[in-house]
């Protein structure tokens, strides 16, 4: 599962798709500000194996 995990922390999410777009303005607005590059899936709560997984 370890390696589960740390993809889930070095990969990038698409958050320009429509299910995405509102949910993280933040996250846009940090990208357009060059604060940051993405967002992972980590970030956004991929590190619980049951929210996609059961």
């Amino acid at each position: 599962m370890g390696w589960c995990l740390d993809c889930h922390r070095e990969n990038f999410v698409d958050i320009d798709n429509k299910y995405f777009g509102d949910k993280y303005k933040k996250y846009h607005e940090e990208i357009a500000n060059g604060l940051r590059k993405g967002v992972t899936v980590s970030e956004i709560g991929g590190e619980d194996c049951a929210k996609c997984h059961y």
